[in-house]
This record gives C-alpha cells, structure tokens and sequence, in this order.
C-alpha cells in the first residue's frame, strides 16, 4: 500500500483550474489568499491513501485485454496501449471522507465560495496522489520501459461498468475505498485505474501508443495531445 507524504506533495497544488478563465485582476487578488487558506485546511484534512496490484497481459486482441488468470478488459483504446505491455498495474487511490464532508459543512454554512475552493483542490490533490505513485512506478520499472498513460472506467471507450472488474483485482478494502451500485466510488474524491509498463522490446518504439493522436472526439476535456 502506497501513502503520499501530505505536506510536501500537497505544497505543489496551484488552484489554477479555480483562477482559469478570470480576467478580473481584483476577483483574483480575493481568490488567491483564499486558495492559500484552503490549501492549509485541505493538508491538515487528508487521508492519502493508495493500494496497487501488478499483472501480467496473457494475450491482446484488437479490442480485448486478456491478463493472467483469464480477467478480461474490454477496450480497443486499451487494447491499442497495451499491446506492448507485459505488465499491468492497476491502483485505487483516495484522500478519505474528511474533504467531502468539510465541503458539506461549509456549503451548509452559506461558506460557497470556500466550499468550491476547497472541493476543487480536493480534486487537484487526488491526481497528485495518482501522479506521484506513477512517477514511482516509472522509476521502478524503469530498466523495463515506461509507463503508458493511465486509464479509468468510464474514460475513452472503457465501460464504467468495468470498476467491478478493477475492484475485483484489487484490495480496496485495505484503504476503505466503496463502490456503489452505480460504480461510483465512495468516498468521492478517489480515483482508480490502470497504466501500463510499455516495452521498446515488443513494439520497436521507445514511446508508448497515444490513443488520442487517433482518436475523432477533437473536443474531448481529456484530450492529451496538443495538436
């Protein structure tokens, strides 16, 4: 089980997404302060927290994944980036309930303007978490190539569905994290998925596939290309 150091790791979030789109040089000289604010409320509230498990990749077809002991992901983006990747890893990550329910108490509160902040830098901090655990991961399996770009149910053309699969596999259990009926993740501000360990040796490319150069959807908020 993987645990995030919270005052170093969460010391890097920006709050840009919440300054994005403000033209108002005064409504930004109020935000930033606020941001600082909840940034030290958010490191005292957090619970990281993140549980991993890696699996070998049986055989890939052109819309199927199949890893060792029979699971099945069915995907053609992830059948596209895996082709080259012996390994799997597949994670679940979560910052515990103590965001949620500061966001409740505050919008309770009339406190609007702080809840947003603080909801919107509990999301930034779940991807630092994710981030920081694939720069290890990198690094680890870094004399057998690099990792891919990750994916989660419910993104590209993996079903959303497919979190049973993921959670299935991994121990969740170990960090409290739930699933609903609705395969919403509970508490909410969690993220799972899976990424690959790409091989030079089996595709012939130092860099591994990215499905979005390819992809038709141009206006996709996921998109990680920049052309």
């Amino acid at each position: 089980m993987f645990s995030a150091e919270s005052h170093s790791l969460f010391s890097r979030l920006s709050g840009d997404e919440i300054l994005h789109g403000k033209r108002n040089s005064r409504h930004v000289d109020r935000l930033k302060p606020l941001i600082r604010q909840c940034r030290n409320t958010l490191t005292d509230l957090v619970e990281p927290l993140l549980t991993y498990r890696s699996m070998t990749v049986d055989s890939v077809t052109h819309d199927t994944v199949v890893l060792n002991g029979g699971i099945v992901l069915k995907s053609e983006k992830l059948a596209l980036v895996f082709a080259s990747c012996p390994t799997l890893i597949f994670f679940a990550a979560t910052i515990g309930l103590n965001i949620g329910r500061a966001v409740e108490d505050l919008s309770a509160e009339g406190e609007y303007r702080r809840a947003y902040v603080l909801d919107t830098l509990g999301s930034e901090a779940i991807e630092l978490v994710v981030d920081e655990f694939q720069i290890r991961m990198n690094k680890r399996y870094r004399s057998a190539g690099t990792a891919t770009f990750r994916f989660s149910p419910g993104y590209c053309d993996w079903p959303l569905e497919e979190q049973r699969t993921l959670f299935n596999i991994i121990d969740t259990e170990r960090i409290n994290l739930s699933l609903l009926d609705s395969c919403i993740m509970h508490p909410r501000k969690s993220i799972s998925g899976v990424f690959g360990i790409h091989s030079p040796v089996i595709s012939g490319s130092k860099r591994p596939v990215n499905p979005c150069r390819t992809c038709t959807i141009k206006n996709c908020p996921g998109r990680r290309v920049t052309n």
